[in-house]
Formats: C-alpha cells, sequence, structure tokens
C-alpha cells in the first residue's frame, strides 16, 4: 500500500475549497498565498503509524488518508519514532502490537518521557479489561483489535475533539 508522496499531499491541498478571504477578495487557490497555506498545514492531523509490517495497518491508513486533512507518515520501529516524535508536532501515533524493537505498549510507556502530550492509540489483541491494566497510566486513547475504516472515523473524530479541547 502506497501512502502520500510529498507531490499527493500537494495535490490533495489542491482540492481544498475553503472560501478564504483576504483584504476583501475571495483567495482561489489557497496555497498560492503563504499566509493561507500556513493556515491549513497548521490545522493539519498530524499523525504517524509504527509498524514494521506496513500490511498491517494498511486499511486503517487507507481510511485515514481519505481525509483531506490528515498528514499521515510511516516509520517501521519503535526508536525511529521515539526520535521522530522529540522534535516534530505530532497529534496521535498508532502503533502496532509488535514493533520489532519494542511492543505497542512499551512504546507508549517511552513516548510518555520524550513527549507526554502526544495522542497514542495501539493494537492489542488482549481483551479490553487487561489491555486496560496493562495500559494504565499510559494515555493510550484507543486498543484495536484489527483496525479499520470504522476505527479510522472514530478516532479522527476523538482526536478533532481533543485539538478543539486545545486550540
Amino acid at each position: 500500500m502506497a501512502l502520500m508522496t510529498p507531490e499527493q499531499f500537494e495535490e490533495s491541498l489542491k482540492e481544498l475549497k475553503p472560501r478564504v478571504f483576504m483584504n476583501g477578495k475571495q483567495v482561489d487557490n489557497i496555497l498560492e498565498n503563504k499566509n493561507t497555506r500556513t493556515v491549513v498545514e497548521a490545522n493539519m492531523l498530524k499523525l504517524l503509524l509504527v509498524s514494521p509490517d506496513k500490511d498491517s495497518l494498511s486499511g486503517l491508513a487507507s481510511a485515514l488518508v481519505e481525509h483531506g486533512d490528515v498528514d499521515l507518515s510511516w516509520v517501521e520501529s519503535g526508536q525511529s519514532a521515539l526520535e521522530i516524535a522529540s522534535d516534530t508536532v505530532i497529534d496521535l501515533v498508532i502503533t502496532d502490537e509488535r514493533l520489532g524493537d519494542m511492543t505497542g505498549l512499551e512504546f507508549a510507556a517511552r513516548l510518555l518521557s520524550v513527549n507526554p502530550m502526544i495522542n497514542c492509540a495501539s493494537v492489542s489483541r488482549l481483551s479490553s479489561e487487561n489491555f486496560h491494566k496493562v495500559s494504565e497510566g499510559l494515555g493510550l486513547m484507543a486498543q484495536f483489535v484489527q483496525p479499520d475504516k470504522e476505527h479510522a472515523e472514530e478516532l479522527l473524530q476523538r482526536l478533532r475533539y481533543i485539538k478543539d479541547l486545545t486550540t
């Protein structure tokens, strides 16, 4: 499954047709004006998927990129994700159950020390009761057994609600 390239992301921004006015005139192409472009990019939801197996989260990834306000990146290891999270604005990290170098729950614990303000969700086959016990205090906003389009919609709705509360 291919994720958006920078060129595809640029094209998706061109498809946005918000009613934006500057100095009393409507801005036809929000990308031609650096101020409107900055606003659009600032309001994108920045998501990071972490999995050594792209196929395992491909359905979720496909559903997420259908939304014009999602900027999705993908890394294969927990350590790579932690390095990115240390100096990049990310709204949500979604981890697979096993990341190769650590588990998704171990990643969530380490993420707290890197940036406790990043939301995190994880794939886990544990029962919801056991997942709650082992993940308590890690700040996980969701557990998925097999994430799909419906989970993507619910997750984005929660994330937008949280983002609205903090801005």
